[in-house]
């Protein structure tokens, strides 16, 4: 993250550079502190740290802004947009960009305005103290030129970089997309970034304007897990500390420990994601008693002055194969396979809430190794 700042930092030197050394060449004698002190009534000192508490000020409210606007974004919803938020998502390319984007005047003045005076503030500072710098140096003419070149050759280079937009680390799963991963980089990346002029004139305001922010990796996990049916599993989750499940879909966890009838596992590589898990993709797909497919959705809460949502849960139950290892005489192996109910647990919202409840169902249960995915038992 702060190498990212200081990248940030670097291009807004440049950019000041560029822009006070073009400046120098028609107005060599131009003094910004003197002209401002006289024009407002304040001392340099005054314009330095009025300018320098702005900049700390409203960058520190910038942050806070959109790290609210991430998180409520994913996750802090109603149970009845979750499905729909997640469908957005894949199929219609909902990111970032849509959700800190203000949806009324007043949110967007807001916004403008901290947005602005963080980017102005420092930018403003930095190109003071780059104008003074050269006015103090007396530089001949020739090194002005030479700056002047070299901040064009960075601005041409640097424009089609958004560093906010470099792909973070997120574990991948096998089997389903990574939301988080689409949600905050390619559906972002999709909407704003572009080849056009405009695009390109865009990114040039954007170094200028904004402020000095990269943005944190939410505190958002997505991850899943494939165990066996393990009654402990079930023990376990209607028994959490301070965390409650709320049921709001599909099969409860009472009727989901004794399913035998579901899906064979032999799917989940033979089918797409959209065919196995249609509900996390399709807002409108309602679960069915009929169907073989056997599920359970619900909300996670968590105890902080009432409940609080911290995130979802889906369950999906498979019918697949557990291997048991034989020895025989003279130490020869021999493999028995029989059926077996297995769950492909996923989870999405806040990452310590997340990581607590997929690491005791770890612990507690065996896990489906990727040999048998593709096994299958005769009738």
């Amino acid at each position: 993250m702060f190498e990212k700042i200081q990248r940030q930092i670097i291009g807004k030197v440049i950019y000041s550079t560029f822009i006070v050394s073009f400046t120098y060449i028609f107005h060599p004698k131009l003094d910004l502190y003197a002209l401002l002190s006289k024009c407002i009534g304040i001392s340099c000192n005054g314009i330095f740290f009025s300018s320098l508490v702005l900049f700390i000020v409203f960058t520190t409210i910038f942050k806070i802004y959109m790290k609210r606007k991430i998180e409520s974004g994913l996750f802090l919803i109603e149970v009845k947009d979750a499905k729909e938020k997640i469908s957005r998502i894949v199929k219609e390319g909902h990111s970032l960009v849509d959700d800190v984007r203000p949806r009324n005047i007043s949110g967007l003045l807001f916004f403008i305005s901290i947005y602005l005076i963080s980017g102005i503030s420092i930018f403003f500072i930095l190109m003071l103290s780059i104008n003074q710098i050269i006015i103090n140096l007396h530089p001949n003419i020739a090194f002005i030129y030479f700056l002047i070149t070299l901040s064009a050759i960075y601005i041409i280079q640097d424009s089609p970089k958004m560093d906010y937009l470099e792909k973070i680390r997120t574990q991948q799963s096998r089997y389903i997309f990574n939301i988080l991963e689409m949600y905050v980089i390619e559906n972002t990346a999709k909407k704003v970034l572009g080849g056009s002029i405009v695009s390109f004139l865009f990114k040039v305001v954007y170094r200028v304007l904004s402020p000095v922010y990269y943005p944190e990796t939410p505190d958002i996990k997505f991850d899943s897990i494939f165990v066996y049916r393990n009654p402990k599993i079930f023990d376990f989750l209607q028994n959490l500390d301070d965390i409650k499940l709320n049921h709001e879909d599909g099969l409860c966890l009472d009727l989901l420990k004794t399913v035998d009838k579901c899906e064979k596992a032999t799917f989940l590589a033979t089918k797409s994601p959209y065919e196995i898990f249609p509900y996390l993709f399709d807002s409108k797909y309602e679960y069915d008693d009929k169907s073989n497919k056997k599920w359970s959705f619900f909300r996670i809460l968590k105890k902080e002055r009432g409940f609080k949502t911290m995130g979802y849960m889906f369950i999906h139950c498979f019918k697949t194969v557990k291997i048991k290892v034989l020895l025989k005489y003279r130490s020869k192996i021999k493999k028995q396979y029989e059926p077996e109910i297995a769950f492909f647990f996923i989870f999405f919202g806040k990452s310590d809430i997340i990581e607590y409840i997929k690491s005791e169902i770890d612990l507690i249960s065996v896990g489906v190794p990727n040999e048998v995915i593709n096994m299958e038992l005769s009738p």
